[in-house]
């Protein structure tokens, strides 16, 4: 057997494991399970549930890796220590991929809760929809429409899948990351991402601010000392490696067999409706505002609306519903008309900012760049719309 580095910190963990007389503290997440195991992911929980002081931890292995698996078995192993208060909160699209693998390997009790499940149990005596007993399952727009539901709940661990999306949570813009987080309090928060850096440093930034917000000081501090200073990268790496674990396929390829991905571009022509939704679609998104999602970051709307068109006409026609009648709330109303004042009084004004929120701002389409932002812009161009999956309009 090839003793790679995962081997080997697994190896050791159990011999400090018999020397303190802890035993196998993993040993009730294995029983539970039925899936084959490997060291890096014994090795991803075991860093998750080291110590019972952390305030939480990100699990950014490569994609393919098994993300799912190494929260599952942190999940596992805290319910049978008799810490039943669990949430699991997942993008709509990879519900159905979660409920599979919850129910094909692993023990935990747990119930979904989201809006199809609300809709059908309307005659329920009122109560807290997230108040099962069981492992909570829940994707983020429902999590995000009921938090104060969340909030009466004191959660021992709160798991978020595809957690790049929090990265924007320090900026305090983004209404519905800004809810979740209030939500969810104290609890200790495992965030699973492949991809911990999208655009820039401060990606990397957001995700462990929003796990400990004084972790490491303030957003501009953080950007000036990092920003491409390759000769700090290995100070950064340090500070980083106390929150998050992330293993490459790289490293493991030479006992993990991976399967290899090919990706297949498959070209159609558009019919006459399927065009017009989708040029209808872009031209909403190109509104500098948006009153149904005033708070919401513009590549993040784009990402959402585009995939849920892509799942099916179904599911898009739900959501472009809900959006109606938020856009006609109270507070959404009374929030866009204040919004278009501040904008304006923004751009005549030039008010000063700081370096991570202008870029932020010029990220999400709101100002122009000058020349000074240049060497400190991040990524950001028109995403195309992509038709994938079920046809018809």
């Amino acid at each position: 057997m090839v003793i790679s580095p995962f081997h080997a910190m697994y190896i050791a963990s159990e011999l400090s494991a018999l020397a303190h007389g802890g035993g196998e503290r993993l040993l009730p997440a294995y029983a539970s399970a039925d899936i084959e195991v490997y060291p890096y992911q014994i090795a991803a929980a075991m860093f998750a549930l080291r110590s019972p002081y952390l305030k939480g931890a990100v699990l950014a292995d490569e994609g393919s890796l098994g993300k799912t698996y190494e929260s599952l078995l942190v999940i596992s192993q805290i319910y049978f220590e008799g810490r039943d208060r669990i949430l699991l909160i997942v993008p709509t699209p990879l519900l159905r991929q979660w409920i599979e693998i919850m129910d094909g390997h692993f023990s935990v009790p747990y119930t979904v809760v989201d809006w199809d499940v609300a809709e059908k149990n309307t005659s329920r005596v009122a109560g807290n929809p997230f108040d099962t007993g069981d492992v909570v399952l829940t994707t983020y727009e429902y999590a995000a429409e009921n938090a104060e539901f969340i909030g009466q709940i004191v959660w021992n661990i709160v798991v978020f899948e595809e957690a790049h999306r929090l990265s924007k949570a320090y900026i305090g813009e983004n209404k519905i990351i800004i809810a979740l987080k209030e939500a969810v309090g104290s609890a200790f928060k495992l965030l699973l991402t492949a991809t911990p850096m999208q655009n820039s440093i401060m990606d990397l930034y957001g995700l462990i601010t929003f796990i400990d917000e004084n972790a490491i000081g303030d957003a501009d501090t953080f950007y000036k000392r990092y920003f491409r200073k390759p000769e700090l990268y290995g100070e950064l790496t340090a500070v980083a490696s106390r929150y998050c674990f992330r293993t490459l396929r790289s490293q493991v390829d030479n006992y993990v067999k991976i399967p290899r991905r090919i990706p297949v571009t498959a070209d159609y022509k558009l019919t006459e409706k399927e065009a017009e939704l989708a040029e209808l679609l872009n031209t909403y998104l190109r509104k500098p505002e948006k009153q149904a999602f005033p708070k919401m970051d513009s590549y993040e709307l784009t990402m959402m609306l585009t995939r849920t068109l892509s799942s099916s006409t179904f599911a898009f026609e739900k959501l472009l519903r809900r959006a109606v009648e938020r856009a006609h709330e109270p507070e959404l109303v009374k929030y866009a008309g204040t919004d278009r004042q501040h904008h304006g009084q923004r751009k005549r004004a030039g008010t000063h900012e700081s370096p991570a929120n202008r870029i932020c701002r010029i990220e999400e389409g709101l100002c122009e760049p000058k020349s000074s932002d240049i060497h400190r812009k991040s990524r950001h161009a028109e995403i195309p719309i992509g038709f994938t999956g079920r046809r018809g309009i």
